[in-house]
């Protein structure tokens, strides 16, 4: 039998082994195995009952020698077509050291290696360079928790610093970064304080330690701004 009478073009000639279960179109079709005088190709089709022209779609069978020209060996191999997938039920699953490149070196790789949940980026214009992708687990390593905890004196140093310098003096609806009023080393929360928070509290401590201008006592004797020449 030739190829060109089964609808294919590989110009060889064929063996057919004829399979009919039944002895009429109730049971279906009729199976064929077609096997190259040629080659190791193997085919199966199925034709409509008692047909001898009308042959159906031939699947070849992967053996061996020719699987590779359809799948990608366990080794590894190249893809020329694009994968595509549905994103809301399904996604590509890395094994151990896995990566995905884009064909031919250009354009960032996705890498990871090892058991681990990290994935990198390497810059493919500089092979060397490897950048690590921040995610939930490893995010804390580089960036400043929402609540702080993470956080170092040095850290936070460094940002204070990072402000303008302002040199107007302030007025008093102006605000200041102070601990918890009574705080001490328990309650170590920070807020705004207005500055003439600041100003009563230095009045408050003034008060015992300074002679106000409408007169007081110096020790133990009574004074007038008079006879301190004031």
């Amino acid at each position: 039998m030739t190829a060109a009478k089964l609808g294919l073009s590989d110009g060889n000639y064929y063996d057919a082994v004829i399979l009919r279960g039944y002895t009429d179109s109730s049971g279906g079709n009729e199976n064929a195995l077609l096997f190259s005088k040629n080659s190791s190709s193997v085919y199966h089709s199925q034709y409509a009952f008692g047909s001898t022209t009308t042959w159906g779609t031939m699947y070849k069978f992967l053996d061996s020698g020719n699987y590779s020209s359809y799948a990608l060996p366990l080794s590894g191999g190249t893809m020329t077509g694009n994968i595509s997938w549905n994103a809301d039920s399904h996604g590509i699953y890395l094994y151990r050291g896995c990566r995905i490149e884009k064909y031919e070196g250009y354009g960032p790789t996705l890498i990871s290696e090892g058991n681990n949940t990290d994935f990198y980026i390497r810059n493919n214009t500089d092979r060397t360079k490897y950048y690590k992708i921040i995610h939930a687990g490893n995010y804390s390593e580089y960036a400043l928790k929402i609540n702080g905890t993470n956080g170092t004196a040095d850290g936070v140093s460094t940002l204070l610093n990072k402000l303008t310098i302002g040199t107007a003096t302030p007025v008093d609806a102006d605000y200041y970064i102070c601990q918890w009023a009574g705080g001490g080393t328990t309650t170590t929360y920070y807020h705004r304080r207005p500055m003439y928070a600041m100003y009563a509290y230095i009045k408050s401590k003034a008060a015992s330690d300074f002679l106000p201008l409408s007169g007081g006592t110096l020790g133990s004797t009574s004074r007038t701004a008079t006879e301190l020449n004031i």
